[in-house]
């Protein structure tokens, strides 16, 4: 089975393309250069009319959205090995994936696009400002309540470790000392260092020595 994955560099796209190469599926990653706005062309929108990245395209169609991507990512490697599947399991993975989509991101966002909430500058730069904060008590909460979870454990990887790495990542651009969360960045070196990840973030033209980390 081939996918063609629609993505751009160091989007949330990004989540869908470390777990496609982790788990070795076979697929075509097709550059969408946001800045040159090819994600608002006619042909375009005929494969997402959301004008927005990751798009997978399957066999059986197309899907759209981070959260749903990784689900079924997750259900088709354990249809591989179907005596592993536990309903509960993916339903906390969803949970997950869906908090990190609805407010981890968007708190990110805010940051970057706040004309999608406002259009004064006042309340662009208020929510500009208040990003660093909100993503330090996104990070809290993981370190408190995620991590402590066996679902999410960093010896036992899942689609939710390749989207909670790049939520880590944005937090670190947001400015955010991740090293104040022990949990968190044993999390972020656990997926650095592997060699899925190396190979994404070379592609996502991601330099960590810029940001200290390296």
């Amino acid at each position: 089975m081939s996918f063609k994955l629609y993505y751009a560099r160091q989007s949330c796209a990004m989540s869908v393309h470390l777990a496609l190469e982790e788990f070795s599926f076979d697929y075509d990653a097709i550059l969408i250069k946001l800045r040159s706005k090819e994600n608002l062309t006619n042909w375009f929108k005929e494969i997402n009319p959301a004008k927005r990245v990751p798009v997978l395209v399957t066999p059986r169609g197309t899907i759209t959205e981070t959260p749903a991507i990784l689900g079924y990512i997750h259900l088709l490697i354990n249809n591989k090995r179907p005596s592993s599947f536990d309903e509960f399991t993916f339903c906390k993975l969803s949970s997950l994936n869906c908090w990190l989509s609805s407010t981890m991101h968007v708190a990110h966002a805010h940051s970057i696009r706040g004309d999608r909430w406002a259009s004064s500058e006042s309340s662009l730069k208020e929510m500009a400002f208040k990003t660093r904060q909100n993503m330090e008590d996104c990070c809290l909460f993981i370190e408190n309540f995620v991590l402590n979870n066996s679902y999410f454990s960093v010896s036992n990887y899942s689609v939710s470790n390749s989207y909670m790495f790049v939520m880590t990542y944005y937090a670190i651009v947001d400015g955010v000392d991740i090293t104040k969360y022990p949990k968190l960045f044993e999390h972020w070196n656990f997926v650095l260092e592997r060699a899925s990840t190396k190979k994404i973030l070379d592609l996502h033209r991601i330099d960590l020595t810029t940001l200290g980390l390296r």
